[in-house]
């Protein structure tokens, strides 16, 4: 915990007083290691006990009960903290506090609240308290709960310092990010290098470029680091909880690493430094066509860099999820038009959570089903987007699908959900044209309204998830992720019906930084192609670019 320097804040007293369960006045071996026990189970049958811990540590006096002072003081320690590595904090203490106590309902200095209603407070909205650095989260916009792949890294692991290092760089690049005028050369070659507290050095590859992307896609600076920065650490403190990000090893054979945020919006992925190289060649292209094509299925990569810390150096880059979704996501598919050696194999075909290949979707009879209004605008988009590519001398790039199988038909749900909120969803289309200025809600039409409503609301009250910040929702700049954040598939039956919306489909173009170009590469081609034939994943741009359409759009009706 040094690195977070609690010994220059209360934090560390507070912590301290969260341990000393039994109010001795001092703490041993056992109740340190009962805390961490604690702090570092990702169980949920902890959640309770966690939300003790977060109660004792807020209760400084131990009478059993917890004030608005109280939160106050723990809140301004948690700043100080952050302050002490050299960073910011997105939201002022006054906010913060606000919020939390909102919450907790504490609306005056004299309301109190005991360990049973923190704890049920807590375990109602531990997303939102987890999200609290970021000033668009409120109770009126609640944070969407994802499923999240991986191991949870904890304090302890053999991860943690990298983890921890990870998250206040990529804090400390925002937050020391110098101003830049209109020099778009300039934005594409420069590269932000920090010293971070541990003596560690990230380099922030062409930060203006991708918070310029980031903008685009409806991202700001704030939320990005309430997923990514050290925040969301200290967030988690205040649920019992002392976890960064989660990580899985790669499931193909580049050898990668992932690191998924805990709310499961953003991937951090390890790259090698061929694609690095590859990167910075096609940056200024790559921004272009992600500028000028908000439709586009390429994946969404927000930042780029290169971090030095204990004698090693790690690049990678950060990524927005394609299953960014609070839909369970029962079938995966990683499709590149290869048919030699694209199978899981039969002892993984059963497993659950497996990512099937070419070989499986044909043997599994799969289909891509949007429909006619669909298909035709998805094939287009694929086909500009392997263009691209494929100008830019990439190849092995695949589509990920992803289907959350739903067994309804959406369309009569969402008409019946309409008609039942009507007085209300018209209301608010009123006010959200007369607030949008400019924005999606001014140009919108009232069905367009009513979908995005349905779409986003999860209660009963359509009005909940409609705010301010969701007219610059990123689902909103794609047309294939307006169905929560996939899109609804779309089939006839035997009785020539349209049904809409068994399955939930979820389309990204990943794995986009291998360029031919790469001796390796060509290599790999000219030996496996002797053996094996035309069919091998490994192919020039030319002949890779027109064999992934042809076989992704085969399977599009």
């Amino acid at each position: 915990m040094g690195y977070l320097n609690i010994d220059k804040s209360n934090l560390g007293a507070y912590l301290f007083n969260a341990i000393d369960s039994k109010k001795l006045g001092k703490a041993g071996f056992f109740d340190f290691l009962r805390m961490m026990m604690t702090l570092t189970n990702r169980s949920r049958s902890l959640a309770q006990e966690k939300s003790e811990l977060g109660f004792r540590l807020f209760d400084i006096d131990k009478d059993g009960a917890i004030c608005m002072k109280d939160v106050q003081l723990i809140v301004q320690a948690v700043t100080t903290t952050i302050a002490c590595l050299g960073l910011k904090s997105p939201l002022a203490p006054i906010d913060f506090v606000k919020k939390f106590c909102d919450i907790l309902n504490l609306t005056k200095d004299s309301d109190t609240i005991n360990v049973e209603q923190y704890t049920e407070a807590v375990l109602a909205n531990e997303k939102l308290i987890r999200n609290l650095g970021s000033p668009t989260v409120s109770l009126q916009k609640a944070p969407v709960p994802t499923q999240i792949p991986g191991r949870v890294v904890f304090f302890g692991t053999s991860k943690w310092d990298f983890m921890l290092t990870l998250m206040v760089g990529i804090q400390a690049s925002i937050d020391r990010r110098p101003m830049m005028g209109d020099n778009t050369d300039k934005m594409f070659s420069f590269q932000n290098k920090l010293t971070l507290p541990n003596n560690s050095i990230l380099t922030d590859v062409a930060p203006h470029a991708f918070q310029k992307l980031r903008e685009k896609f409806g991202l700001e600076d704030a939320d990005y680091l309430s997923s990514l920065g050290v925040n969301q650490l200290m967030g988690s403190l205040l649920v019992g909880d002392l976890s960064t990000l989660s990580e899985m090893g790669s499931e193909g054979k580049s050898g990668s690493f992932f690191y998924w945020s805990y709310d499961g919006r953003y991937m951090v992925k390890t790259i090698t430094s061929s694609e690095v190289t590859t990167f910075k060649r096609m940056l200024p292209k790559y921004y272009d066509y992600m500028i000028s094509n908000p439709d586009t299925l390429l994946a969404r990569i927000f930042g780029l860099y290169k971090l030095r810390i204990d004698g090693n150096v790690i690049r990678f880059v950060i990524m927005g999820s394609i299953f960014d979704t609070d839909k369970e996501i029962h079938q995966r598919f990683d499709l590149k038009g290869s048919t030699i050696g694209r199978t899981v194999g039969e002892e993984a075909f059963t497993k659950k959570g497996v990512v099937y290949k070419d070989l499986d979707f044909i043997k599994l009879e799969r289909k891509i089903n949007v429909g006619p209004k669909y298909s035709k605008k998805l094939m287009e988009q694929i086909r500009l987007d392997a263009a691209f590519l494929q100008s830019q001398k990439i190849i092995d790039y695949s589509l990920l699908v992803g289907a959350h199988q739903t067994g309804r038909d959406m369309v009569k749900e969402k008409e019946e959900w309409v008609q039942t909120h009507k007085f209300e969803l018209e209301r608010l289309y009123r006010t959200s044209r007369s607030a949008a200025r400019g924005r999606y809600f001014d140009t919108c039409t009232i069905d367009e309204f009513c979908r995005f409503a349905y779409y986003k609301s999860s209660s009963s009250r359509p009005g909940i998830f409609i705010t301010q910040a969701d007219q610059k929702s990123p689902t909103l700049n794609s047309a294939f992720q307006q169905d929560w954040g996939g899109m609804n598939s779309s089939r006839w039956d035997e009785h020539g019906e349209e049904v809409v919306g068994e399955e939930v489909l979820f389309l990204g173009i990943i794995d986009i930084l291998i360029s031919f170009t790469d001796i390796k590469k060509q290599a790999e081609n000219a030996a496996r192609k002797r053996v094996e034939g035309k069919d091998i994943s490994v192919i020039p741009p030319d002949e890779y670019g027109p064999r992934f359409v042809k076989f992704v759009c085969s399977a599009i009706v």
